[in-house]
């Protein structure tokens, strides 16, 4: 046979061969249908359908591939969205991949060590191609308030919410708002804040107003700390602890104290609801 022929036989099988395991090395891509099994719980607290660009993480806690990784880093790696497919998305879609993003609502593993919520929250999204991108975006907030619009109140969910909450209060997002658009947030963010409420009324949620109610406090407070509100500003300088909250959110460094907690949330909804109405 041809030494040429040969040659070119060999580079064939080897070309083949390589192409193979590459296939086999590789994590499957889920269909649309199979992968939002895997995501049911933060479908269902959307209120929204997914958008159509959505990003399909290939691996997820439950899938196969997720078994073999032996730590948080090789998590966290496995789950960054390529930077050029981040480019291509619309800005909804690229809130949805850190809406998808397994650590996004993880209040409990090994985020929870944070000394605060501004802590809690940044230690899960500033490492993620999909945080810079979205930085990057000009109609972040707009999509943001958008997508916080139709967003229902479940209880039994509300780790979703809470972290929406915390993300939108980054100053970037809301400094990107416009009057107007900070007064529709507060006026949503306290009506999602009664029907918590309402809804913890009914069954055994002994633990509300003080848990989730706290990220909805956190994002109104920082609206009103952005707008320069007077006597928002004014309560900030006369009370440590509103200050000190609207800074940082809850900290795990300083004691709990129910009632001094409901306290400040009771100042910030008071002033919440006076600024929306004398707009």
């Amino acid at each position: 046979m041809n030494k040429k022929v040969v040659f070119l036989l060999l580079m064939f099988v080897m070309i083949s061969f390589s192409c193979s395991n590459d296939k086999i090395s590789q994590p499957k891509t889920k269909n649309n249908a199979e992968y939002e099994l895997y995501i049911k719980d933060a479908l269902e607290v959307m209120g929204m359908p997914r958008p159509a660009d959505s990003y399909n993480y290939p691996c997820l806690p439950g899938m196969e591939e997720w078994k073999v990784f032996q730590s948080s880093k090789e998590m966290t790696d496995a789950c960054q969205v390529p930077v050029d497919i981040l480019k291509a998305q619309s800005t909804q879609a690229v809130i949805q991949d850190l809406w998808e993003y397994p650590f996004f609502n993880s209040w409990g593993n090994e985020s929870s060590s944070c000394y605060s919520f501004q802590d809690h929250i940044l230690n899960i999204v500033k490492g993620l191609n999909a945080y810079t991108e979205l930085n990057s975006r000009k109609d972040a907030a707009q999509c943001l308030l958008d997508r916080y619009k139709v967003m229902p109140v479940n209880l039994s969910l509300s780790s979703y919410r809470n972290a929406y909450e915390l993300l939108f209060s980054q100053p970037q997002f809301i400094e990107q708002l416009s009057k107007e658009e900070k007064i529709a947030l507060i006026k949503e963010a306290l009506g999602k804040n009664v029907e918590m409420e309402e809804k913890a009324k009914v069954g055994d949620w002994s633990y509300f107003p003080n848990a989730a109610h706290s990220c909805t406090c956190f994002l109104i407070s920082r609206i009103m700390q952005n707008v320069n509100y007077e006597p928002f500003i004014q309560l900030c300088k006369e009370n440590e602890l509103v200050a000190r909250f609207v800074e940082f959110g809850f900290e795990q460094s300083c004691p709990s104290n129910l009632e001094a907690d409901k306290k400040v949330f009771e100042q910030i909804i008071q002033n919440g609801k006076i600024f929306i109405n004398n707009k």
